[in-house]
């Protein structure tokens, strides 16, 4: 007999990744307006969004390294904090 899974922690993990997927995508529908904020051209615009999926590359793979070293499950938590925590600090909008 095949045992039923832990439906709590697929639900939890499921909900982590779909919130973790909110963090992608959230430059390119907004270069239109921040660019002349910044001063920038559409070019230089268009090196956002790739340097952020620059950076995922190079700490992923510093994080799968440290992963090995302190353990997956504290990892992955210490990261759903962060992502959690740099949300609610992006959310309010800073005024002069």
């Amino acid at each position: 007999m095949i045992p039923s899974p832990p439906w709590r922690r697929v639900c939890i993990l499921l909900g982590a990744g779909i919130l973790s997927a909110f963090q992608v995508g959230k430059i390119p529908p907004v270069l239109q307006d921040i660019r002349p904020d910044l001063g920038i051209s559409l070019f230089h615009a268009g090196w956002m969004p790739s340097i952020f999926s620059l950076t995922g590359l190079v700490l992923g793979a510093a994080a799968d390294a440290i992963a090995d070293v302190l353990g997956h499950r504290r990892l992955m938590l210490f990261g759903l904090g962060l992502q959690i925590a740099g949300s609610f600090l992006g959310s309010w909008e800073a005024r002069p």
